[in-house]
């Protein structure tokens, strides 16, 4: 079963990085802490910042296309956003 879904699913750069995996090959884009690195991923996929954000805050580290998906954010964090319109 997990073989068949990591064939339909590759994991990004940025999935790694969140999770603290290192690839020796892949750091040759400066010296960032992993601690560091795997805070700017989570604030990323909670939509805390947006994705040029998180790669400005990763100075080059990872691109655009290899941060992961952004967690789905659930409907009850919009309720905020239309207390105005009663």
């Amino acid at each position: 079963m997990h073989a068949r879904r990591l064939q339909v699913w590759r994991p990004a750069t940025g999935d790694y990085v969140e999770t603290g995996v290192t690839i020796a090959e892949e750091l040759t884009s400066g010296s960032l802490s992993p601690m560091y690195a795997q805070a700017v991923i989570r604030a990323y996929r909670r939509s805390l910042i947006s994705a040029a954000r998180a790669v400005e805050l990763l100075h080059g580290a990872l691109t655009r296309d290899d941060l992961p998906q952004p967690a789905g954010a659930p409907i009850e964090s919009l309720t905020s956003e239309f207390e105005d319109f009663h």
